[in-house]
């Protein structure tokens, strides 16, 4: 049986930079940071691709990784989100992910 190789998502330069899409796109590249960082705690991958960064200028694709060294500073980062929007359920997840690392 073939597995499908999951998709990495896309995330437009020009609504990062928008102040008005960029909360919601740094939601959703958080959302996906947990995600990738969660499916990968038991891996021996050195780093992980979360992301590409479509930068319409250039017209160039630009890949977001994460070193494993890195994982608990940008679950720290997340962390904090969580605790600025009082979603303690998802605080308690990210600290289990945190103290398995």
């Amino acid at each position: 049986m073939m597995r499908m190789k999951k998709r990495v998502p896309i995330f437009k330069m020009s609504s990062l930079l928008d102040p008005e899409t960029k909360p919601t796109v740094q939601k959703s590249l958080y959302k996906q940071i947990l995600k990738v960082i969660t499916a990968n705690v038991s891996s021996s991958k050195d780093s992980v691709i979360v992301a590409h960064i479509h930068s319409e200028n250039d017209k160039e694709y630009y890949d977001v990784i994460i070193d494993r060294d890195d994982f608990k500073d940008n679950l720290n980062t997340i962390l904090e989100h969580h605790v600025g929007e009082e979603n303690y359920e998802k605080c308690s997840e990210i600290q289990t992910i945190i103290s398995q690392l």
